[in-house]
């Protein structure tokens, strides 16, 4: 079954803890949640606050690849909804909330490069496909 997927929606996590600013973490978490191949993420501090005693960072996170299922599928529709924000949980009961990243932009090398791991990703599945129909 195939869904209306964006494969490039990127999205932006306005409020990432520092203990949780590690990129290979976060791209973990976005593949065992089964949403997608993330390419990369980038991390950055924002302004200090007289508020906090911490610093708080916002992550963007592009996608090399959405994965074609109903649980990336509910998501891209909970970004694109109403409320225009999803929810990521990184470690029960915390979790990330999620927006389209509309403000930063890639690199037309990185644009390429996501273009061949998508093609990469097509591939891997029409493999997979033919190995259970054998």
């Amino acid at each position: 079954m195939s869904f209306s997927i964006d494969q490039s929606l990127s999205l932006m996590i306005p409020r990432v803890f520092p203990q949780w600013i590690d990129e290979q973490t976060i791209i973990d978490i976005f593949h065992q949640q089964h949403l997608g191949r993330v390419y990369k993420v980038s991390i950055i501090r924002m302004p200090d606050s007289k508020k906090r005693s911490y610093p708080i960072y916002k992550a963007i996170i592009y996608f090399s690849a959405w994965y074609d299922n109903l649980i990336a599928y509910n998501f891209q529709q909970r970004i694109f909804g109403v409320k225009k924000q999803a929810r990521v949980v990184y470690d029960d009961p915390w979790y990330w909330v999620v927006f389209e990243n509309t403000s930063h932009r890639l690199s037309n090398n990185d644009k390429r490069m996501i273009r061949l791991g998508y093609q990469a990703y097509l591939h891997e599945q029409l493999i997979v496909e033919q190995d259970q129909r054998i």
